[in-house]
């Protein structure tokens, strides 16, 4: 009975309303914009030849003329560049999504939105993606014409693992999990479950893999889940129609007292986030042509 309930949760969060997205249209709907910010086009092969993973560039000083480049720079889940150094340093602004910032022989950085950080000169060092989010900061280069990157090796899969191990699934903007502290070998049994074999071994784009996580919290009444999943979401690009019709559509499923319990959950979140509510009305169907 719980697996049917399951079924037609997941079935039902696919049935937006309005049209169908073409294969094209759901391409171009999997790369967020995490920020104000453009994410601009693919890194050129000049740069994306030292990025494991799709990266995004969007120049926001192109004429420099105060000596400094400013860009955004998107990351795909996981995607980061190699190791590096700037010989004038660097600062990154972080505009949205999760990600991890690291220095040779110093443990990784989470980063989230509004976290700065000052790289000294000559500093190596990476940055990039979390494995279970979107990333976007903005690269700050001063003295752009005589600041010289020097490109060095890979981050290559195990130094990732290493260095991203403690974090994954952890909400956006500040609502870590204590289970790190508190109960470690749980933590990464579900830090592996949902974040690393997940992604592994189920062919599903991270944005319905999300999706069908909050269904499943939903169907679960896990409101603690449930909340943690709204902060991937949004840090994902998942819009919060988007995010209301995953609830919205549960209610034949899951049952009018479970999506009450929640729906207090998801306004809090995007309230918290910048979003005005109620949202723009998205029904289709009157009385009449149900």
């Amino acid at each position: 009975m719980r697996t049917k309930v399951f079924t037609l949760i997941i079935t039902g969060l696919l049935a937006f309303a309005g049209s169908p997205l073409n294969a094209q249209d759901m391409k171009e709907s999997l790369i967020p914009q995490l920020s104000a910010f453009p994410t601009g086009d693919k890194n050129p092969e000049e740069n994306a030849r030292y990025f494991i993973g799709q990266s995004y560039l969007a120049p926001l000083t192109p004429d420099a003329v105060t000596g400094t480049l400013v860009y955004n720079v998107t990351f795909e889940p996981a995607c980061r560049n190699n190791w590096h150094r700037h010989t004038a340093g660097q600062i990154l602004i972080v505009v949205g999504g999760k990600g991890y910032y690291q220095e040779k022989g110093k443990p990784a950085r989470i980063l989230i939105p509004g976290d700065v950080v000052e790289i000294a000169p000559d500093i190596v060092h990476w940055h990039g993606a979390a494995p279970d989010s979107w990333f976007s900061h903005l690269a700050l280069t001063p003295n752009a014409p005589g600041n010289k990157t020097t490109w060095l090796d890979p981050v290559d899969d195990k130094q990732y693992a290493a260095a991203t191990e403690r974090g994954k699934g952890d909400k956006v903007k500040g609502y870590f999990s204590t289970l790190a502290t508190t109960d470690p070998e749980l933590y990464d049994i579900i830090s592996n479950f949902a974040f690393t074999e997940t992604q592994q071994y189920v062919n599903l784009d991270i944005r319905t893999r999300i999706m069908v996580t909050m269904a499943s919290a939903i169907g679960m009444n896990a409101q603690a889940e449930y909340r943690q999943t709204l902060y991937n979401a949004l840090a994902n690009g998942i819009t919060p129609v988007e995010i209301k019709e995953v609830l919205y559509h549960a209610v034949p499923y899951a049952g009018i007292a479970k999506v009450a319990d929640l729906i207090n959950i998801a306004n809090e979140v995007l309230t918290e986030n910048g979003v005005s509510l109620p949202l723009t009305p998205q029904a289709v169907v009157t009385p009449e042509t149900r």
